[in-house]
């Protein structure tokens, strides 16, 4: 499975899937094996799932008819405020 990259808004994506399939915060948490504290953060932009939660959130996503390719992406200006850029 290739690497997803981190320039989705994972926070838009993580409620999406967690919506799509009709779930609260800790049925998604138990779904992915992470804390509802993790979900939490994801959801409130706070934080990013890692690399291998990202790879279940796929999974999940695309087994609720919400692949990858109709994910939102965050804009170029954003990811480099991000990074520190100017």
């Amino acid at each position: 499975m290739p690497r997803l990259p981190t320039t989705f808004a994972w926070s838009t994506v993580v409620l999406s899937v967690r919506e799509r399939r009709n779930e609260t915060q800790a049925e998604l948490a138990q779904a992915m094996g992470c804390s509802v504290f993790a979900v939490s953060k994801w959801e409130c932009g706070a934080a990013v799932p890692t690399a291998k939660h990202r790879r279940l959130l796929e999974r999940l996503a695309t087994d609720a008819g919400y692949p990858p390719g109709d994910w939102p992406k965050v804009s170029a200006a954003v990811n480099a405020t991000a990074r520190g850029a100017s």
